[in-house]
């Protein structure tokens, strides 16, 4: 406005006025659509948490508890398909088949015994000609969590609850590592920088070459108008009668 022509001014405001108008309804409607994405994530999730709960014998009363309220000596229920939420021992087992591809990358699934069979199976095992000690060979009273039970009932003894869980170990361990750079992200972040600092630099160059050449023009035409109201129809300056 400052630099439009006294016969404009009064419809040079309409431009910018336009640009500014379009940011503001594309930056309010990206924060409407990204507010309603978060609300229907943060519902999703809480349905999510409200049913990992699990059956819990405490006191010889069976109850439902969430898996955040566990305690250490809870005996907790297995059922087909429910995800081990803490470490602990089998006290009774029947045909418990765990799956432990979260934690091992293997699909196999590993037979769950208590802790007198699989002794028994130790020692029947190391008796035979062929001795060999892996996980199809010799069942184990450990359930892990962040493994999912795939057939089978029982109960079984916790014993690592919260942050000291294997699944909560090894989330930490990532979550650590995330936040690491490498060498190449490091140098890619420092060529980003320079990168902003340089288009940064040209646009004030360019801004302050621009309002320079109209400065210099405008001097040597002798119609330099900063404020308005000095030059007349004519493009003349004004002068006092």
């Amino acid at each position: 406005m400052a630099f439009a022509d006294p016969s404009h001014r009064a419809t040079a405001w309409i431009e910018g006025f336009a640009i500014l108008v379009a940011v503001a309804v594309v930056s309010l409607v990206t924060a409407v659509s990204d507010y309603k994405k978060e609300g229907q994530f943060l519902a999703q999730l809480s349905i999510e948490i409200a049913g990992q709960v699990v059956v819990v014998r405490r006191g010889g009363k069976e109850e439902t508890v969430h898996r955040d309220n566990l305690k250490v000596g809870d005996l907790i229920k297995i059922q087909n398909g429910m995800n081990i939420p803490v470490d602990g021992i089998c006290i009774e087992a029947n045909g418990v088949l765990v799956d432990e591809s979260a934690m091992t990358g293997e699909s196999d699934h590993l037979l769950r015994e208590t802790y007198d069979k699989c002794y028994i199976r130790l020692k029947e095992h190391e008796e035979e000609d062929k001795f060999t000690q892996t996980a199809h060979d010799i069942p184990s009273p450990v359930v892990l969590s962040g493994t999912q039970i795939q057939t089978g009932q029982g109960w079984f003894l916790t014993i690592v609850v919260d942050k000291d869980t294997c699944e909560n170990q090894i989330l930490a361990a990532v979550e650590q590592k995330s936040n690491e750079t490498t060498p190449l992200q490091d140098k890619l972040e420092v060529i980003a920088t320079d990168i902003g600092k340089l288009g940064m630099y040209c646009a004030i160059l360019i801004i302050h070459c621009l309002l320079l050449r109209r400065f210099i023009e405008s001097m040597m035409r002798r119609k330099f108008d900063l404020w308005g109201g000095e030059l007349n129809k004519e493009g003349n300056f004004c002068t006092e009668e």
